[in-house]
C-alpha cells in the first residue's frame, strides 16, 4: 500500500542515486494519499504571506471551521494553531480523503473571511504541505512544534498567551 509523502520528501532511484523530486506546487501532489484512521499533520499559508489571521475575527473563522469539521465526523482534531500567515493542523481523517478536507476548510474560510472584510479575490495559497503521521513519538513533537510556533515566532512568551490554538489534550 502506498504511503503518503510530500513534494519535499527524498527518494531513491536505487542505493545509489538519491533522486529529489522538482520543485513547485504541482510537485507537492505527487504521490499524495490519504487513508481515513491516519493522523496528518498540514501546514497551509496565507497567498502572497498575507497577514489575514492577525485579524481575530478572521482566526476565529479558521478555529471555528476546524471544529465545525469534527462535529460533522470528517475529522478528529489533535492540535492547531492559526498564525498571522498560515495554519498548522494535526488529525485524523474519518472521513472522505485529505484533499477534500483541505479544500472543503480552504474554500469555506475564504467565502467567509472574504464576505466579512468585504473583498474579493484568493486567502489561501493553492497548495499545502502535508505529513503522515506514523508514531505516537512523532506525533507528540509535531504538536508541541505546532503550539510553540507562536512562541518561535515572537508573538508570546507562553504559548497559552496566544489566542488562536486548539488541543485536544490538556496540556
Amino acid at each position: 500500500m502506498q504511503e503518503g509523502h510530500s513534494g519535499t520528501d527524498r527518494f531513491m532511484d536505487n542505493e545509489q542515486n538519491l533522486k529529489i523530486p522538482e520543485r513547485g506546487y504541482r510537485n507537492l501532489r505527487k504521490g499524495r494519499y490519504s487513508q481515513v484512521g491516519n493522523y496528518y499533520f498540514i501546514t497551509t499559508a496565507t497567498q502572497r504571506k498575507e497577514k489575514i489571521f492577525q485579524s481575530e475575527r478572521c482566526a476565529r473563522v479558521v478555529i471555528d471551521s476546524i471544529k465545525w469539521i469534527e462535529h460533522r465526523k470528517k475529522a478528529e482534531n489533535i492540535v492547531a494553531i492559526v498564525m498571522p500567515e498560515h495554519l498548522h493542523w494535526v488529525f485524523i481523517l474519518k472521513e472522505g480523503t485529505l484533499a477534500d478536507i483541505v479544500k472543503s476548510l480552504k474554500g469555506f474560510t475564504a467565502r467567509k473571511i472574504n464576505q466579512m472584510l468585504d473583498r474579493k479575490g484568493n486567502i489561501w495559497q493553492e497548495q499545502y504541505y502535508e505529513h503522515l503521521v506514523r508514531k505516537n513519538e512523532a506525533l507528540l513533537n509535531i504538536a508541541k512544534y505546532c503550539l510553540n510556533n507562536s512562541v518561535r515566532r515572537g508573538l508570546v512568551d507562553d504559548f497559552h498567551c496566544y489566542p488562536y490554538w486548539l488541543c485536544k489534550y490538556e496540556v
